[in-house]
């Protein structure tokens, strides 16, 4: 005994309708898994203030007091650190999305440890951890100049497609 799928004109429509449907859905979630950003649960920098790392330590900002720019939150530990991120984002968010600098210069996105940084030329700098900091100071400016080529190459790309 054979079974015959039989399907009508509408309900081939409905089927296409939810097809393109799930295929816009699947797109626009590989747009946002992009992961310009390095974000844990839409908080950037871990939960740190960006402005306190330019007053040379680095706090904890309050989840209560906070800006949202590029799909990312920021706490702030005071309403003034607030204020002045707010007149300027662009000077106070971490270079390459808060990826670890030194990740980028090899063409990676890695996590990072928000106490191993380093403001350099009005420019935060973030890295894995202690030991990479180390590796990456022994030629700032160079790697600084790899990371910022090699940048506009990975942004759009997603963590685990170059890890």
């Amino acid at each position: 005994m054979y079974s015959v799928l039989s399907v009508t004109f509408s309900q081939s429509n409905k089927i296409f309708s939810v097809l393109l449907m799930v295929f816009h859905l699947l797109l626009s979630n590989s747009v946002f898994a992009s992961d310009e950003v390095n974000l844990d649960n839409r908080i950037a920098l871990n939960g740190y203030d960006p402005v306190s790392y330019f007053s040379g330590k680095p706090v904890l900002g309050d989840a209560e007091i906070y800006s949202t720019d590029d799909q990312a939150r920021y706490l702030f530990s005071t309403r003034i650190n607030k204020k002045i991120f707010d007149q300027n984002p662009d000077q106070y968010r971490p270079m390459y999305g808060g990826y670890c600098t030194y990740g980028v210069r090899m063409g990676k996105k890695l996590d990072v440890n928000p106490l191993a940084y380093e403001i350099k030329d009005d420019h935060l700098y973030l890295m894995l951890n202690a030991a990479t900091y180390k590796l990456w100071s022994r030629d700032k400016v160079n790697n600084i100049q790899i990371s910022n080529r090699l940048w506009p190459k990975i942004k759009s790309k997603s963590k685990t497609s170059l890890n």
